[in-house]
């Protein structure tokens, strides 16, 4: 299932707007079944906001010590808990560059994101209930 807009960049910006994008190359999405974080990795939340009107996306606090995850596993941060159920690893094509001239993420770095289900991910801007864990380098192990 093919998602619309960019959503992984460095910094953990998780939803970039297009324009200020320079470019946008080709990005490629695959569900792998394990990963080696290479960064820190950040829980996110999505909750909603203004009588649910609209939603609000912030940084939980970052995973310390999480060097491996596959599914599976669970992952905790104080009262906040993910059965993982699906890690997707994105990559680019080329450099992702802001308008500015800032590299956004380098040419085949992959990002990484963690969450218990698909809905669980921060692409649907109509839902407001997402959890999630992202890491803005991470690597595709065998499990």
């Amino acid at each position: 299932m093919k998602k619309q807009g960019l959503v992984w960049v460095a910094s953990a910006a998780i939803l970039t707007a297009p324009a200020a994008l320079h470019a946008a190359p080709e990005m490629k999405r695959q569900h792998v079944q394990a990963v080696e974080m290479l960064d820190k990795a950040t829980m996110y939340s999505k909750t909603p906001r203004f009588l649910g009107v609209t939603c609000r996306t912030a940084p939980v606090g970052e995973v310390a010590g999480l060097k491996q995850v596959k599914v599976g596993d669970t992952v905790s941060l104080g009262d906040f808990s993910i059965k993982v159920g699906v890690i997707e690893a994105v990559s680019f094509s080329e450099d992702l560059v802001a308008k500015d001239g800032r590299v956004l993420v380098r040419k085949d770095e992959v990002q990484c994101a963690v969450a218990a289900n698909e809905r669980a991910l921060p692409y649907d801007q109509r839902r407001c209930d997402a959890l999630w864990v992202f890491a803005s380098r991470c690597r595709i192990v065998n499990p």
